[in-house]
C-alpha cells in the first residue's frame, strides 16, 4: 500500500511516489520508509498476460546484500 498525499494536502513527511508512463508500458514506484528508499520500474510487455511484467531496481540506499535479497 502506497502512502500518497491526499488531494490538496501539503506535508513535510516523505511519502511514496507512483508514476505511470502509459506509452512506454511502465510504472515507476518510489517507496520511502524513514531514511530508506527504493525506486523500481515495472514494465508490462505487449504480450501481457502471456509474458510476465519485468521488475528493475533503479535506485536505493540499502546495503548491497539486502538489495540482492529484495531483488531475488
Amino acid at each position: 500500500m502506497l502512502r500518497l498525499p491526499k488531494k490538496g494536502e501539503e506535508t513535510k513527511q516523505v511519502l511514496d511516489e507512483f508514476k505511470m508512463m502509459e506509452k512506454a508500458g511502465k510504472f515507476r514506484i518510489k517507496l520511502c520508509e524513514k531514511k530508506f528508499f527504493l525506486s523500481i520500474d515495472i514494465t508490462v510487455p505487449e504480450q501481457y498476460p502471456a509474458k510476465q511484467p519485468e521488475l528493475k531496481f533503479i535506485d536505493h540506499n540499502f546495503d548491497v546484500n539486502f538489495a540482492r535479497i529484495f531483488e531475488g
